[in-house]
């Protein structure tokens, strides 16, 4: 299944602007990257856990030097 085409063809029906769309593609594609390299697993299989340690992840990947994000 493509998570990320699907997942932005559903909020682009909330009439949000371009750029609030980009942000949250930006995020969601991060945490499909982080699903599929540090987890090795598909969106389906994580845990809430495992949700909350991709943010955890992201909060600190925002708080260090040349952050991707």
């Amino acid at each position: 299944m493509d998570y990320f085409n699907s997942y932005r063809e559903m909020i682009s029906l909330r009439g949000l602007t371009a750029h609030t769309l980009m942000g949250y593609s930006t995020y969601i594609r991060a945490y499909l990257d982080y699903v599929r390299s540090f987890l090795h697993k598909s969106p389906e299989e994580v845990s809430w856990q495992e949700m909350r340690s991709f943010i955890r992840w992201l909060q600190g990947s925002r708080t260090a030097p040349h952050a991707p994000f």
